[in-house]
């Protein structure tokens, strides 16, 4: 992907890296089991503190900050018209959220038929099961979904968003910030805190901010943002929306301190180009190798919690890489366009011919 240049390959490195990492993180916090920071035990043993603070605190700036980099990349660059935008977006995350739900959806119906168990998903009512493929009053089925669910609501508003910032950057984005912020959508976004980030990228690529301006201040950034996340787990606070909206102004200057070492130029790109299908596609494999892990008798739970994200982000990198020689198209069709791309080979070697042919001939 091409991304606008704020000094051209760095930004796009820093992008690449902060999206690999926070999807990860999704995968991550998605590690079952789910227990809620309010829920915490009193006195906590140091896996639970590290559990609770990957879930609940560290990893939850995931979707805001994902949102804010959508946000900037759309508002950068060439104006396109809104045709064009829901066109190319309903190609890059429409289609694929909607197979994705559809493919969750009847792997839990094939499951329920096969067991005879009544659930949601079985008798089978074609209300429930698209009220369930795009996000309309319930969760997706494929659950890690919703962020798609909730950024195609923020795209249909772009002309909404672009106007305000057009006309009064600032105050357009305090508006904007009133409505969304305190709720005053209602059930037309899951997250209050999502919208913010979301007009904070596309501030930033209105206003034409210096994204390196504060890359000086990175190591401090990096230090507040653990010091916050730290107060946060242990004062066990559930609302993090006043936190997460200003973590952009944190994480992205400490993308400068690795953005220049030889080991992100030369992966960055290429772990970024599986990450929305590690996005899409870890709630399958990930519940499954939980599963798995937990009936060893030899692996140790606080161990299976952890080496079970890592097990499902290796096999999406491995299915992505053998999808995309197999079947390409396919892949690029449910993944939005996006599949690992070939290195590009060398150009053939021209022949040289010895030294004295090439003298005779000339001569000749």
């Amino acid at each position: 992907m091409k991304y606008p240049t704020s000094s051209g390959n760095d930004l796009s490195l820093r992008i690449d890296l902060l999206r690999y990492v926070l999807i990860v993180g999704i995968v991550l916090l998605h590690s079952p089991p789910y227990v809620p920071i309010t829920e915490l035990a009193a006195h906590p043993t140091t896996f639970e503190w590290t559990r609770t603070f990957f879930q609940s605190v560290l990893f939850r700036l995931s979707v805001p900050i994902l949102s804010c980099i959508s946000a900037y990349l759309l508002f950068s660059g060439k104006t396109r018209s809104y045709t064009e935008i829901l066109n190319k977006k309903g190609k890059t995350i429409f289609v694929p959220m909607l197979f994705w739900n559809a493919f969750a959806f009847a792997l839990l119906y094939v499951a329920a038929v096969a067991t005879h168990t009544p659930s949601e998903v079985y008798p089978f009512h074609l209300g429930t099961a698209l009220d369930g493929m795009l996000g309309l009053t319930r969760a997706p089925w494929d659950y890690p979904l919703n962020f798609l669910r909730d950024l195609l609501v923020l795209l249909l508003l772009t002309p909404v968003l672009r106007l305000l910032l057009s006309r009064a950057s600032y105050l357009g984005f305090a508006l904007w910030f009133v409505i969304f912020f305190f709720d005053f959508d209602g059930p037309l976004v899951g997250r209050p805190d999502m919208p913010v980030t979301y007009a904070l990228g596309a501030l930033a690529a209105v206003r034409q901010w210096d994204l390196k301006r504060l890359d000086r201040f990175a190591r401090p950034c990096l230090v507040l943002l653990f010091l916050l996340c730290a107060i946060m787990l242990v004062n066990r606070v559930a609302d993090r929306k006043w936190f997460t909206i200003f973590t952009p102004f944190l994480i992205w200057p400490a993308t400068s301190l690795v953005a220049n070492s030889a080991f992100v130029k030369r992966w960055a790109p290429k772990l970024a180009a599986a990450s929305f299908f590690i996005f899409l596609f870890h709630a399958f494999p990930l519940k499954a190798i939980a599963t798995v892990l937990g009936k060893v008798p030899f692996v140790p739970f606080e161990l299976a919690w952890f080496l079970a994200p890592a097990l499902t982000v290796g096999l999406c990198h491995l299915l992505f890489s053998g999808l995309s020689r197999l079947c390409p198209r396919a892949l690029g069709w449910v993944t939005g366009g996006r599949i690992a791309r070939a290195a590009p080979r060398a150009p053939a070697a021209v022949p040289v011919p010895p030294t004295g042919v090439a003298s005779a001939s000339k001569q000749g």
